[in-house]
């Protein structure tokens, strides 16, 4: 059992040590590698199986930062007057909008300069265009991602941070209702009018920052409860989160896709980061949430070279390793640049990482 009864240090102890390990989730998502089950043997195929489970689970990291994301926002809140609201945009502007700008604009200088020295073009028009410049920072390309893919997430967060007093109104008002509209919002999507405008999914941010935000504010409530996340509890929704995954590796149903991506799948982390968080490996992996930043960013214009090294070793059939290797390549080339780069511009490294140290 842990060892703090208040349920409120509980949350903030197990939520901080879970942004490295999902900085490295936010990462594998983005590593892809094709199986061609007929090509291989019946060892490599238990492999690729491990690889498909791996590519599920990660799916998790973006609906916890949300989560992690809302909570953090109203922890410290009793009262959200318009000084509060406009002191935490003034921080967001800084640790949100003023990183999520200059990591497109060096996504966007990288792509021009490998366009330059290749002599292809990223996109069919070129980038030099300034309605291309423009729209990098938000649907690149026709897509739904800005040019930088990976921070299409912060992006919808900085809309929704500017949404908080409405969702702080709502969560204070009638938080049942707000919540239940948000989620019944999130699983029929794909049949709103929005979905022809916008083919992803637009309710995640708002609907876990949600979640985060109504256990901040109603956080005194919950510190009155005894809470112990024992063992039983995670093996029970461990369980109900393996056969998720087992049964989503067989079919592939949106309804299942989403409960294991968003529910099973965050519940489980959130449950294991409460039991687990006064461990000693625990504690160190907060001393590493500094670089987070620079593995979301960074990530996504390293990956094709990372997986080219790791194809130098490896057989291609062998995903999984494939998978593994260049996550971990690209994890340590993110972490040394950030390293290096506090060390010699400690300005620029604490403005790209949003002022985080």
């Amino acid at each position: 059992m842990l060892k703090s009864n208040n349920l409120t240090e509980q949350i903030i102890q197990g939520f901080t040590i879970l942004r490295f390990p999902l900085a490295i989730f936010v990462i594998m998502q983005h590593h892809n590698f094709d199986i061609d089950w007929d090509a291989v043997n019946t060892w490599t195929q238990i492999e690729n199986l491990a690889y498909r489970v791996l590519k599920i689970v990660d799916k998790v990291a973006v609906p916890c930062f949300y989560v992690i994301s809302g909570f953090f926002f109203f922890l410290n809140v009793s009262e959200f007057k318009y000084t509060v609201y406009k002191k935490k945009l003034s921080k967001r502007f800084r640790s949100l909008i003023v990183p999520f700008i200059l990591w497109n604009i060096i996504a966007y200088l990288f792509l021009l300069c490998k366009d330059i020295v290749t002599g292809n073009n990223t996109i069919p028009e070129g980038l030099l265009h300034f309605d291309s410049f423009m729209w990098s920072f938000l649907l690149f390309n026709g897509g739904t991602t800005p040019i930088n893919a990976p921070l299409w997430f912060l992006r919808d967060l900085i809309v929704v941070v500017f949404l908080t007093p409405l969702i702080y109104l709502c969560i204070k008002k009638c938080p049942f209702i707000f919540l239940s509209v948000l989620i019944v919002l999130f699983f029929t999507f794909d049949k709103s009018p929005l979905y022809l405008i916008y083919p992803a999914q637009p309710y995640t941010a708002p609907l876990f920052f949600s979640i985060g935000s109504f256990i901040a504010i109603n956080r005194h409530k919950f510190d009155k409860m005894h809470v112990n996340v024992t063992n039983t509890a995670i093996i029970s929704i461990t369980l109900i989160y393996v056969i998720c995954i087992f049964l989503l590796l067989y079919s592939d149903t949106p309804l299942l896709q989403t409960i294991t991506f968003n529910f099973a799948g965050v519940l489980f982390t959130l449950l294991l980061a409460l039991r687990i968080y006064n461990t000693k490996f625990c504690q160190s992996l907060i001393k590493l949430n500094s670089t987070c930043f620079f593995l979301f960013a960074l990530h996504f214009l390293l990956i094709n070279s990372c997986q080219s090294i790791v194809q130098w070793f490896i057989p291609k059939e062998e995903v999984l390793w494939l998978f593994i290797g260049s996550v971990i390549i690209n994890t340590l080339l993110c972490m040394f640049s950030y390293y290096a780069c506090r060390k010699v511009f400690p300005n620029v490294a604490s403005v790209l990482s949003g002022g985080r140290s």
